[in-house]
């Protein structure tokens, strides 16, 4: 399902439009969101436009408190799971940058549920899946 609503997403045009949003229509959206009433895409682009600078206090203020909501308080533990090193990307701070002479790998799928198992055997219940930023080597699909 989160594939099919991301494939229908035309992320330029999104970009386009976020710079037109106006504060009326931030207040708008802290106003539903604060009454329970789910935000869909359009509030998104208002959230994150400039007109919403000034709003950036109460939106923490009501994100913490929907976290707060829906997870109570508590901390979840998650182990990543890296799928693959292979990068094209050259952020200085990261390990995988393609400038760094390391051996590249990329996980096969029963690396990968070997790997999970392994996370499993030892108590770990949520997993965050990582990789490289080369996309011919690690295609999101």
């Amino acid at each position: 399902m989160f594939s099919t609503i991301f494939d229908s997403l035309s992320f330029p045009i999104i970009a386009a439009r976020i710079p037109s949003r106006r504060a009326v229509e931030v207040e708008a959206d802290l106003d539903r969101a604060s009454s329970g009433i789910a935000l869909d895409q359009l509030d998104l682009e208002a959230l994150l436009s400039p007109a919403a600078r000034p709003y950036l206090e109460p939106i923490a203020g009501l994100a913490q408190e929907l976290t707060r909501r829906r997870f109570g308080n508590t901390i979840q533990i998650y182990a990543p799971l890296y799928l693959s090193n292979e990068c094209r990307s050259s952020c200085t701070y990261c390990g995988f940058s393609y400038e760094n002479t390391i051996r590249r790998k990329t996980l096969t799928m029963d690396e990968v549920q070997r790997e999970a198992d392994l996370l499993y055997e030892t108590g770990v219940r949520h997993i965050l899946l990582l990789t490289g930023e080369d996309y011919r080597n690690t295609p999101l699909r």
